[in-house]
């Protein structure tokens, strides 16, 4: 709709009102709802009997992991005196060597440890979206790692066979990781060439430019070439 002002009888001027504000249940949060999760009876019901079951899950959770929970103990058997409904945290706190690395004796744990660092950083690049050579990396990975983490385990196992492919698997480990995981030199040499990759595309996209002839005349007037030159440049 539109007001209508008129200051004489021949002139009419249309002012147009402002823009009313959409409504409240289609924007922000209650749209979002609306939209998503309430936009027929059906979805609605699916909606409250999701939200009812989450509900009764997280409060079981919460009563047996917190409100029931045992966190300091000297025996399994007291905390089940305790508390027998709700988790004994004394005992993991206590077992979680045990749960973690089994009977692997304690000072050798490190080497554990090292393995799974080991198999981290190895399988790290394969997470990038624009790495290439990704199948290369997991076949190298299926193959060497497991005589590199069974050299580790088992305690550094000394023969030949072994200790060749131990060898192999380091090598291939820091070649992967210097290739892959960008170090300073590895950095900065990928970046100038990215840099230089925009730089062609961007001339590739950008239509051509005819060069303007005046600039050439300017060129030859402060050059002072041959008159002719000069001439036709004025012409």
């Amino acid at each position: 709709m539109a007001g209508v002002e008129s200051s004489s009888a021949e002139v009419i001027v249309f002012t147009p009102k402002a823009s009313k504000a959409p409504p409240a249940t289609t924007v922000g949060v209650l749209g979002w709802l609306r939209e998503n999760l309430f936009y027929s009876w059906f979805s609605a019901v699916l909606t409250f009997a999701a939200a009812y079951l989450i509900f009764i899950t997280l409060a079981a959770l919460y009563q047996w992991g917190i409100a029931d929970a045992v966190w300091e103990a000297e025996s399994r058997r007291q905390c089940l005196d305790t508390s027998p409904d709700g988790a004994c945290w004394a005992g993991i706190v206590t077992w979680f060597n045990a749960i973690m690395y089994g009977r692997f004796p304690h000072d050798e744990q490190w080497r554990v440890n090292l393995g799974f660092i080991i198999l981290f950083l190895w399988m790290a690049p394969m997470w990038f979206p624009r790495l290439k050579g990704k199948i290369s990396i997991g076949i190298m990975l299926v193959a060497l790692y497991p005589f590199l983490a069974g050299y580790l385990f088992a305690g550094g196992e000394r023969g030949w066979f072994m200790q060749f492919m131990v060898i192999l698997a380091v090598t291939a480990f820091i070649r992967h990781l210097a290739e892959h995981l960008s170090l300073p030199g590895n950095r900065a040499n990928a970046g100038r060439m990215d840099h230089r990759l925009d730089g062609l595309r961007r001339q590739a996209r950008a239509p051509a430019q005819i060069p303007d002839p005046r600039l050439h005349c300017d060129r030859f007037r402060h050059r002072l070439f041959f008159s002719a030159r000069l001439v036709r440049c004025r012409r």
